[in-house]
């Protein structure tokens, strides 16, 4: 179970890099922002969800 969050973490992370990466390189467009910010949040409450559930069956 542990490798598998890690793994995740890791993937989570790179892709949080790719995102903030791109965002610098198209020089901050606005309405793109918007979305890679919209899309950024999905994947933290997504994130977040999955670590509460894997907490959960841990402890169930």
């Amino acid at each position: 179970m542990i490798p598998t969050i890690l793994l995740v973490h890791h993937r989570f992370w790179s892709l949080h890099l790719t995102l903030v990466l791109k965002v610098k390189e198209e020089g901050q467009k606005s309405k793109d922002l918007q979305t890679r910010k919209m899309i950024f949040s999905f994947l933290l409450n997504l994130w977040w969800l999955l670590i509460i559930s894997l907490i959960g069956i841990g402890i169930g």
